[in-house]
């Protein structure tokens, strides 16, 4: 009973820092403030909508405030969505594709190649980066695009070929805020159009396509660099509320793990890259 007033206590307050959030960052786009960047790149910033669209308008509040944004290419994947619902921002940047059939998150990678900028940030619709956050994630590629950066990922054990999902032997630890590699990053994703292009050759290497990889197509986008993904250090993101949501979120669908893992034992037999670690007891690693 105490565990799981807790969980809706934590639920609340992620709930009331996403409010906030959306209240602070519409006023100062209202008013004209912007994120300055030192830097004159710019980036294109990928948003999904499926089974979330009230994330939708705080997602966008957050990135738009950013002046190192170039576009904001946001995808209704769910065609029984009426998104006008839900986002009330306007912005010469922000271009909403609406999708004629249902369509997985892989789809981000077909927009990327439509992005008009280089270096391309794909976002989850469960997370809420700030600014800083972002600043912090696009910097990092572009002191090294030979590879794609997040702010949490996952390191899966060395041998993956006996895996099944009965299996009660640690397969894999979560990994948030540390430098460090990783085997598949999640949450967010940083790339560039040329690791874009690679994404689809290994999908090709390992026997797939952007349609059959329903899940889990951050794995394959993870081995697409040069070495292996990176993730960075920030201040603790906000997550929605919904992310551990069973009728909702992706990683709670039977076989999920099992698929995962077997995507990164491929994309590591055609690549070579291996992060080789050794899986603690523990999952989960902050």
């Amino acid at each position: 009973m105490l565990r799981g007033f807790r969980v809706k206590l934590g639920r609340l307050r992620s709930r009331l820092r996403i409010t906030t959030y959306c209240l602070i960052y519409g006023a100062f786009l209202r008013v004209g403030w912007r994120k300055r960047n030192e830097r004159s790149e710019k980036c294109t910033i990928i948003l999904l909508n499926y089974k979330r669209p009230f994330n939708m308008e705080c997602q966008l509040r957050l990135v738009l405030i950013c002046d190192f944004v170039g576009e904001v290419l946001l995808s209704n994947n769910n065609p029984d969505c009426d998104l006008t619902k839900y986002v009330t921002t306007r912005d010469p940047r922000l271009k909403i594709i609406n999708q004629p059939r249902q369509r997985f998150p892989s789809v981000r990678f077909e927009l990327a190649k439509l992005a008009n900028f280089q270096s391309i940030i794909a976002i989850d619709d469960d997370v809420f980066p700030t600014p800083n956050q972002l600043q912090i994630l696009f910097h990092n590629l572009l002191s090294d695009p030979s590879c794609p950066h997040g702010w949490g990922g996952e390191r899966f054990r060395a041998n993956l070929s006996q895996f099944n999902d009965s299996s009660e032997e640690p397969i894999r630890n979560v990994v948030i805020s540390k430098d460090m590699e990783v085997d598949a990053l999640i949450w967010a994703f940083a790339f560039t159009k040329t690791i874009n292009e690679r994404y689809f050759q290994l999908l090709g290497k390992i026997g797939e396509t952007n349609e059959s990889v329903t899940s889990s197509e951050d794995v394959v986008l993870s081995f697409a660099g040069d070495k292996a993904s990176r993730i960075h250090a920030s201040n603790k993101l906000i997550t929605c509320p919904t992310s551990d949501d069973e009728d909702i979120a992706t990683y709670q669908q039977t076989g999920f793990l099992h698929r995962r893992a077997q995507l990164v034992d491929r994309c590591r037999r055609v690549t070579g890259i291996s992060t080789s670690v050794v899986i603690p007891d523990k999952r989960y690693e902050a």
